[in-house]
């Protein structure tokens, strides 16, 4: 086994496939890379890692003795396609790539889609036709193909990368811009929300305004009811009006519902002199139930009924 020519596939960064999607062609190829193979020529055969090392070594010390190209279809003797400029160990020295410098010719056939997969060619026992001297594995060089050989790698051009992918810019820019559209919407309904409840907030505080003018007036009239009826009673007299009203209904209630009928006697003459027993009126006794209730603990309510029972204030209530 002399020599042997096999195809591989070659692979391309996502950086070059950028520039291939702007009519530049890749200026690295994946040429080689290790493993296992079968072929009915040359029958079970090994790609190593030392394999690899040779190849770029006897590239780099230019052992064949002129420049190595890719042609096409590997007939060697006709135009070439790319130059080979370096040999490059990659993947701890498993996958062997080219660094190239395409004809114009070359280049638009792999852009046109033309070729997608090289072929590499090396001769495993090469020998010096002057010298004699063996190297060992030799690159020959490479042709551009249709047809790899061995499998498992991206080929120099993608067929369809470039459409798909300009497919999915499409898709997220549409999606961009319905996406742009909801937000809009939704911060116009965010808007309308937010105005709406406003204008709630306030209803509410007018109507809880209007409850509590409601209740006072409820209140109130609850008061100047039961004032009115201490009056028709002759219970109380009109100039302790404004004192009733400014007590609760409860202290009202508690101060003159079993009050006594007011027994004025407008027959009485006086002597001339003045009185010295001080009459204690209504907020007197409210004053004085709120002091004693502080001073002995008990409730406003205990307080006042006591304070009745007393001489300074029976004639404001009842037994």
């Amino acid at each position: 086994m002399k020599e042997k020519r096999f195809v591989n596939t070659t692979s391309i960064s996502q950086h070059e496939i950028q520039l291939a999607e702007n009519n530049e062609v890749p200026k690295e190829v994946q040429l080689l890379r290790t493993g296992k193979f079968s072929s009915f020529f040359y029958g079970e055969f090994e790609i190593t890692q030392k394999v690899l090392q040779t190849l770029k070594k006897n590239f780099d010390d230019k052992v064949t003795g002129g420049d190595l190209m890719l042609d096409y279809s590997h007939n060697a003797h006709d135009v070439a396609a790319a130059w080979i400029k370096d040999v490059i160990l990659k993947n701890d020295d498993n996958e062997l790539w080219l660094s190239v410098e395409w004809t114009p010719k070359g280049k638009q056939k792999v852009m046109d889609k033309e070729f997608r997969y090289l072929s590499a060619e090396y001769d495993e026992k090469y020998k010096d036709n002057e010298s004699k001297k063996e190297y060992g594995h030799v690159l020959l060089g490479g042709g551009l193909t249709n047809r790899p050989f061995i499998k498992g790698m991206k080929p120099v051009t993608k067929l369809s990368e470039a459409k798909r992918m300009e497919k999915q810019i499409k898709e997220l820019t549409e999606k961009n811009v319905a996406l742009e559209d909801e937000k809009k919407l939704l911060s116009e309904q965010l808007i309308s929300l937010t105005e709406e409840n406003k204008k709630l907030s306030e209803k509410v505080e007018n109507q809880a305004a209007e409850i509590k003018t409601l209740h006072d007036e409820k209140i109130m009239k609850e008061k100047v009811d039961f004032y009115n009826k201490l009056l028709s009673e002759k219970k109380v007299l009109p100039a302790q009006k404004e004192a009733i009203l400014s007590l609760s209904i409860e202290q009202s209630k508690a101060l003159f519902e079993n009050a006594k009928e007011i027994d004025i006697n407008t027959d009485e003459v006086g002597d001339g002199k003045a009185n010295e027993t001080k009459t204690f009126s209504v907020d007197d006794l409210n004053e004085a139930a709120m002091k004693l209730s502080e001073e002995e603990k008990i409730s406003v309510k205990a307080a006042t009924s006591r304070l009745l029972e007393s001489d300074e204030y029976k004639h404001l209530g009842g037994e």
